[in-house]
């Protein structure tokens, strides 16, 4: 589990994780927003994101793999 973790790189790296089931992003309204679409062709990963952390290209996944906290 990483913490409170930088991506300098964006997310796309994480493409190379075939695997990889589930991601949990939170970031502050004001920071820059996530980028999901490196992520869209992980047909298994749900992304779960904070309540308001800002992420484009979530139109890009089914509407059951994006879960947005309240």
């Amino acid at each position: 589990m990483l913490n409170r973790c930088r991506m300098p790189y964006g997310l796309e790296p994480l493409r190379e994780l075939p695997m990889l089931t589930a991601l949990n992003l939170y970031a502050e309204p004001a920071e820059a927003p996530y980028d999901l679409t490196p992520l869209a062709s992980l047909d298994q990963l749900t992304i779960t994101l904070g309540n308001e952390t800002p992420a484009t290209g979530t139109d890009l996944f089914p509407p059951e793999r994006i879960v947005r906290l309240q």
